[in-house]
Parts: structure tokens; sequence; C-alpha cells
């Protein structure tokens, strides 16, 4: 008798869930659709690429609403070092030239609020769509001899500031 009463209740629950997901379904089109129009600024509107990387942290933030702004701040750490040797000054330019390309892409995607497709991702015939070039640039697995016997040390210190 008790499970005929809570039937029509169970039934009705049920389908103001159905109406729920599909309002959350909707609110999510219209919130990328907004972003899709609403454009993000370009390097060439900042006076340094820091205060461009600054922007589009916040454009991260805005449209993702996930934790990938250390991305980003790694980026700009790695801006502003300031290499003592001409070997580190080398190698910074051309990480700082991946950077640059890897960061086009993050824009690309931001502002299509677009993640999966290679024209946006950076990586093709990729199987594994959970990265991106600008993941992929930022955990960079340095194979040198020098720093061999720091990784564990290198590995600890990787995300502080």
């Amino acid at each position: 008798m008790i499970y005929m009463m809570t039937t029509p209740y169970i039934n009705i629950w049920i389908a103001v869930i159905d109406e729920i997901c599909s309002k959350i379904e909707s609110d999510c089109k219209d919130k990328v659709e907004h972003f899709r129009k609403t454009r993000i600024k370009e390097e060439s509107e900042f006076d340094t690429y820091q205060e461009y990387l600054s922007n589009l942290k916040v454009e991260l933030c805005n449209r993702k609403g996930d934790d990938r702004e250390y991305l980003i701040n790694d980026f700009i750490n790695i801006l502003n070092f300031i290499p003592r040797t001409k070997r580190n000054k080398i190698a910074k330019e051309k990480y700082v030239n991946a950077i640059k390309y890897s960061v086009s892409y993050l824009h690309k995607a931001l502002q299509k609020m677009e993640f999966e497709s290679s024209e946006y991702t950076g990586i093709s015939n990729s199987n594994n769509m959970e990265t991106t070039i600008w993941i992929e640039v930022n955990n960079l697995l340095c194979k040198s001899s020098e720093l061999q016997e720091y990784h564990y040390n290198l590995e600890k210190t990787s995300r502080y500031d």
C-alpha cells in the first residue's frame, strides 16, 4: 500500500529532474554562445606579452572555470626569468617561442569554446584528447643528464613561486 502511494510522488520528482537537466543543458549552451560572441583581446592590444597572458588567464578562469590558471602563471614566471648564461638565454628564447605558439592555440580554443578538435588543441592525430599543446608545453619532461640528479628536487618545487 505504501508503494502505491509513493510512486506518483516519485514520478513527479523524476519529471522535475528531467526539466532541471534540460534547463542546465540549455543554460550551458547559452553560456558557450555568449563566450563565443565575446571577443578576447589580441596580443597586439597589450603593451607586454605578460599583460596579454594575464588577460588570457582571466578569460580562461571565466570561460573554463577550472584550475588551469597555474599554466599561465608558469608561463608568466618563465617570461620574467632572467637567465645568467648565454646557454640559458638561448634555451629561454626557444621555450618562450614554444609558449607563444602554444598560447595561440589556447586563445583560439577559448574564443571558440572548442577544446577537442586538433585545430584548437594543437595536437593532431592524437588518441588522447584530454591534453592540449599548452598543457604539454607547460609539462615538458627534461631528459638532461645535468638535471637528472635533481629530478626529485625539481618535482617537489615545480609548483612553488
